[in-house]
Parts: structure tokens; C-alpha cells; sequence
């Protein structure tokens, strides 16, 4: 498995820059994520009441923590939305906002938002174009998507063009309001979440960072 974190310059190899037309990848493994010092790209969402948004207009208000999930279906993923709840007011003191994004419906994201009771804005990818757009995107075997169709009773999406379904490798990005990537921490093992902690530590180093720069200039 190849294991993805990306803050004191820990990349991959090879670099995309946002812009570039993101491969889909053949498993979770193989993706090719943006990574630290890219450009977020500028993609079409859909808020919970089925507005469309445009994610390169949002981060403009404030610094942004942006969350990967494969849905609200995944256990893994639905207990990382718990978490990042927990640091929910303490990211707002920093002066961050969050944005989870996921090719759940609107209206299931209407659902998940109030089940739970989230503070901070889910955004239906619903079409896959930001994991893709951010290398995210991964193609499903047929029996794996029959087995999570199966198990969670969940339906799944493809990019277009896309004869199997794809999902998102989820990943935790933290940029600042001109869309630069700061931090970023991807990993195909889907049970290993970014940490609370360390979440929170990579976000006071970044805004330490954007707000010396920013002092700068």
C-alpha cells in the first residue's frame, strides 16, 4: 500500500498539477493525488439543497480544511466525520472553514447533516469530477461494487464516460484562500484516518505559516 502524507515535503515521486486531466486509477493503491504546492482546481458541487457551488469561489472566504469521503454508507468514513465534528469549533477559532465532499446525493447529504448534526458543509461530488480533478478517483471491481452495493444497500457512482463505478480515495487537504495546498494526507487503507491530533497540528502549522506569509506581503 502506498502511504500518502504530505506536509514537511513527503510526495510522491511524481507530481500533477491541478489543471492536468486526472487519470482514473485502476485501484486505491495506484491514484495519483495533488499534492503540497499544487492549485486546488476550480469544480462544480452541490450543496445539500441541490445548489451548485463552486469550490475555487468557496475557499476564498477563509482557509479551508477539504474532506474526501467515500459516503455516508462507509463506517470508516461516517466516523471521520464524527471527528472532525469534535474539532469543529476549535478549527473555527483558528479562523478555518470545512468542507467535506463525497458523491453522496444532495438529499442524502441533507440526511447525513442532520442525523448527525454537523456544523460544517457537505458537498455532493456527485458526478466525481473533484476526486477526480484531486486524483482521487479509483475504479471498483465488479464484485466489490456488488459487495458494498450488497452489504450497505448503497448506490454508487461513475465519472462519465466511466463503464465501472468508481469511488474516492479519502484524503484530508488544507489550503489557503487562493487554493494552494498546504497539507495533505491521502491512504488507500481506508481504516487509517487521519488523526484528530494530528489534524489539528497540521492546521496551526499551516495558518502559522499562511498568516507569516501573508505579513510578508
Amino acid at each position: 500500500m502506498k502511504f500518502v502524507i504530505s506536509l514537511f515535503l513527503i510526495l510522491f515521486s511524481f507530481s500533477l498539477e491541478a489543471g492536468d486531466k486526472m487519470p482514473i486509477a485502476q485501484w486505491a493503491d495506484s491514484i495519483q493525488p495533488l499534492t503540497v504546492g499544487t492549485e486546488i482546481p476550480d469544480v462544480n458541487l452541490w450543496t445539500g439543497n441541490g445548489d451548485p457551488v463552486h469550490l475555487k469561489k468557496m475557499i476564498k472566504k477563509r482557509p479551508t480544511v477539504i474532506i474526501f469521503y467515500q459516503g455516508f454508507w462507509s463506517p470508516s468514513c461516517s466516523n471521520q466525520l464524527d471527528r472532525v465534528q469534535g474539532l469543529y469549533k476549535k478549527l473555527s477559532k483558528m479562523g478555518y472553514q470545512i468542507i467535506a465532499i463525497s458523491p453522496d446525493s444532495p438529499h442524502k447529504l441533507k440526511k447525513s447533516t442532520k442525523q448527525k448534526h454537523l456544523k460544517y458543509l457537505l458537498l455532493s461530488d456527485y458526478h466525481l469530477e473533484a476526486a477526480r480533478s484531486f486524483g482521487l478517483a479509483y475504479r471498483l471491481s465488479v464484485k466489490d461494487a456488488r459487495k458494498i452495493q450488497k452489504k450497505y444497500g448503497t448506490e454508487l457512482r461513475h465519472v462519465k464516460g466511466e463503464k465501472m463505478y468508481n469511488l474516492p480515495v479519502p484524503g484530508v487537504f488544507i489550503v489557503d484562500t487562493k487554493g494552494r495546498i498546504h497539507f495533505q494526507y491521502v491512504n488507500p487503507d481506508f481504516e487509517s484516518q487521519l488523526s484528530p491530533g494530528l489534524l489539528l497540528e497540521a492546521a496551526k502549522m499551516v495558518m502559522g505559516n499562511v498568516k507569516k506569509h501573508n505579513k510578508n506581503t
